[in-house]
């Protein structure tokens, strides 16, 4: 067969191609069963939360994951949240452990809310958690990441509302089973 000929065979069949693109990127998916729709649904989960509680206004927020990948030149790490969820980040020159970072390495993704973003090591066991700040597991996010709740670690519910718009986009890169901690301005 010819180089044209081939060409020809490409050129009439792309078209073909496409169409079948468009179809399959058009197809539903069927929605989740009714179980998992209601686990997930930050409206069902905050209404059953327990009356009178206040929520948590965040001024910080972190999500524990391991790492995925390194770029060293870049300083780029992929993080792997246990949600399952991926945040990418650029480790800053304070971050001095970027060459003991390793496929594997437990780390905390951080955000403040003046927007800026830190990869951390995370504490060690037992040490004594800073004041403001509590740990949890997400159980829904709301869409656009303005309200999520948080189960602490005795199972106590709690509603947590985001009030800076770069939080707000961290919080939607959650899911339910991410590891959190949560800073809330001082009292």
């Amino acid at each position: 067969m010819t180089a044209h000929a081939i060409r020809r065979r490409l050129v009439m069949g792309a078209p073909l191609v496409g169409a079948m693109a468009v179809l399959i990127g058009c197809a539903e998916t069927p929605p989740p069963p009714a179980s998992a729709q209601v686990s997930t649904s930050p409206d069902v989960l905050i209404r059953n939360l327990p009356p009178g509680q206040p929520a948590l206004v965040a001024t910080g927020l972190a999500a524990y994951g391991t790492v995925q990948a390194v770029d060293p030149t870049s300083r780029e790490v992929v993080v792997r949240t246990a949600g399952g969820g991926t945040l990418g980040l650029r480790a800053g020159p304070e971050f001095r452990n970027l060459r003991q970072l390793r496929p594997g390495t437990r780390v905390v993704a951080a955000f403040d809310d003046s927007g800026t973003a830190r990869l951390m090591m995370p504490p060690r066991p037992g040490a004594p958690m800073r004041p403001g700040v509590q740990r949890g597991t997400v159980e829904a996010v709301e869409v656009g990441g303005r309200r999520f709740v948080m189960a602490g670690p005795q199972g106590a519910r709690r509603l947590v509302t985001i009030e800076n718009a770069a939080m707000m986009a961290f919080a939607t890169r959650l899911a339910p089973g991410d590891e959190i901690a949560v800073t809330t301005a001082a009292p």
